[in-house]
């Protein structure tokens, strides 16, 4: 249990730990650290096997398990630049495009539901297996870019478009 400890040389409070527990709050620190990368490294890894699937179904079987490449075609699968994956190198962002990434690649095959999208956000290798095993899903379009060519405004009729009167 860490210690405030008054100082009198330097007039200052500081946090000590007792020596005998520094060690071990090291030890489980580095544990912890192991365990998360670890769980990172084996969701890649199925992620790579079941696009690896899921890539067979469009003819890119082997560009599934290439660093890079992968995250390349499966921006092309969902309607993306390639460029879009270098947005998986910064941290935090990656978490983000990742999971939109993941949505997309489950809409484009026409799994719409919430579930859907909730098993591709958080676990892909789930969703991406489902998608190869049934051979009633078939690849539709890109989603990314029907979402973009679809908004509200184009989706009404003129007589009802967005107008002062209606927001008020």
């Amino acid at each position: 249990m860490p210690e405030l400890i008054f100082c009198p040389r330097k007039h200052k409070l500081r946090l000590s730990m007792p020596k005998s527990s520094k060690k071990p709050y090291l030890c489980r620190l580095i544990v912890k650290s192991v365990i998360v990368l670890l769980y990172i490294f084996i969701v890649y890894l199925l992620t790579c096997l079941t696009l690896s699937w899921v890539f067979k179904r469009q003819e890119l079987k082997l560009k599934a398990w290439i660093p890079g490449v992968n995250f390349a075609e499966w921006c092309k699968l969902i309607g993306r630049k390639p460029s879009h994956a270098w947005w998986l190198l910064f941290p935090l962002v990656n978490i983000f495009i990742w999971t939109g990434m993941a949505i997309d690649l489950v809409r484009s095959f026409g799994k719409l539901s919430f579930m859907d999208s909730f098993w591709a956000v958080v676990f892909p290798p789930y969703i991406f297996n489902s998608i190869a095993k049934d051979p009633n899903v078939k690849y539709i379009e890109p989603a990314y870019q029907k979402n973009k060519n679809t908004s509200m405004h184009c989706m009404m009729p003129k007589s009802q478009k967005i107008t002062p009167s209606l927001i008020e």
